[in-house]
């Protein structure tokens, strides 16, 4: 049964989205191309650490896209911040160089995904789309570099191609 926009059956709600980002151009573009879209919107662009603690307060984002380097503090310090103080605020971890150590201090911080910022836009508002409080979303990418090298950078984990293919949709958060 598919209802009407009046009546709120069958419309998925708008996903309230703050940027966090210092490179002013791609936060400049990543929030017009999330307000283009039918289900997500931009609430703000933050670029301190400082600044998104402000505004997840005065806005009340269902998600955060945080950078993780970022001039006033860590993003994944920041996330574990506005995960203390709003607990059902999605953070998804956005960086240009993933591996296993920030996947896994990124996890420890209660973000809600990891995302690779030189990858498909789509990637990025994909993960917006999936992400929730207690689970993670991790880009495939990013997880096949945790397979590839591990915490220590070598190889540890032989896995089978089924096991490699339910790891990829577990990244795609898929359940």
């Amino acid at each position: 049964m598919s209802g009407s926009p009046d009546d709120g059956v069958g419309v998925a709600p708008i996903r309230r989205v703050l940027v966090v980002d210092d490179q002013r151009t791609f936060s400049d573009l990543l929030q017009l191309a999330l307000d283009v879209q039918d289900d997500l919107e931009c609430v703000g662009v933050a670029l301190t650490a400082s600044d998104a603690l402000t505004m997840v307060a005065e806005e009340a984002p269902d998600v955060v896209l945080m950078d993780v380097q970022l001039p006033d503090t860590d993003g994944i310090e920041a996330t574990r911040r506005v995960k203390a103080e709003h607990p059902d605020t999605d953070v998804l971890i956005l960086t240009g160089r993933p591996d296993a150590t920030l996947v896994a201090r990124a996890a420890d911080a209660g973000a809600s995904g990891f995302l690779v910022k030189d990858h498909p836009l789509e990637s990025i508002l994909s993960g917006v789309r999936s992400g929730s409080p207690g689970t993670m979303v991790v880009e495939p990418v990013a997880l096949a570099t945790l397979l590839d090298t591990g915490a220590n950078g070598t190889a540890d984990v032989v896995l089978t191609n089924r096991e490699l293919t339910v790891l990829s949709l577990l990244g795609e958060g898929v359940a």
